[in-house]
């Protein structure tokens, strides 16, 4: 997807900071923005870490307690319970460390409301930017534009772990979507009753049953953590 810039988006300025022997890392600094999210916010970024110091891998050691970020509309009406239990599934995912700092033996996880990310607030930014994982929630069909301006500057850092979920009501709005996502690790999900949990689809099916949906959203997210982990070897 393309991260150019829109009208109404902020511009986000960066400065170049090498530190060689540490990961790539962005700090946000000196927010100008208005109400549109207009203006411009300088990030500084620090370069280097990995074996070749280019800042390309910011994958952590594998049993490392990885920073999560998860960017999920917990407001918007339409299909908002069956969001709000696929954020359950991102939890449970993370071992219950709901951080930052939080307590459990898995990875810290912070959630990220929509408009506190769109508004640009600096510490959001900083925590989106920064993030050895960022879990983004593309269901809400107006929000994707900005959400992949803000995926692409976020990889422009060199932070490549990011995984993309989407609610699969609409087989063939989700085919297509995962078409245009061919680069990322793209999740679509079902909750197949009220008091279920959220299931992965499988997307080569031509229909959606409840059979088909055997994968829970947080096994299959357990696993990306850990292939994650793996990577940064």
């Amino acid at each position: 997807m393309s991260s150019a810039k829109k009208h109404g988006e902020p511009e986000v300025v960066v400065v170049v900071d090498p530190a060689p022997g540490s990961s790539a890392a962005a700090s946000v600094s000196n927010p100008n923005t208005d109400s549109y999210g207009s203006g411009k916010t300088a990030v500084s970024v620090r370069t280097g870490g990995g074996s070749g110091g280019d800042g390309a891998s910011h994958a952590p050691p594998k049993n490392t307690r990885m920073e999560v970020v998860c960017v999920i509309d917990l407001h918007f009406p339409i299909g908002l319970s069956d969001r709000k239990k696929a954020f359950e599934e991102v939890k449970f995912a993370c071992g219950g460390g709901l951080g930052p700092g939080g307590s459990g033996g898995g990875h810290n996880v912070q959630h990220i409301q929509f408009e506190r990310l769109d508004f640009g607030e600096t510490n959001v930014l900083d925590s989106f930017y920064n993030a050895d994982v960022a879990i983004i929630d593309l269901t809400v069909q107006v929000q994707q534009s900005s959400l992949f301006y803000h995926l692409g500057v976020r990889e422009s850092f060199g932070m490549k772990q990011n995984i993309l979920l989407f609610l699969d009501s609409n087989r063939d709005e989700t085919l297509s979507l995962k078409s245009s996502c061919s680069n990322y690790i793209f999740v679509s999900y079902h909750v197949p009753g009220d008091n279920a949990t959220a299931m992965v689809t499988d997307t080569t099916q031509l229909l959606s049953t409840d059979s088909q949906c055997r994968t829970s959203l947080s096994t299959k997210l357990k696993h990306q953590f850990k292939e994650m982990e793996v990577q940064s070897k």
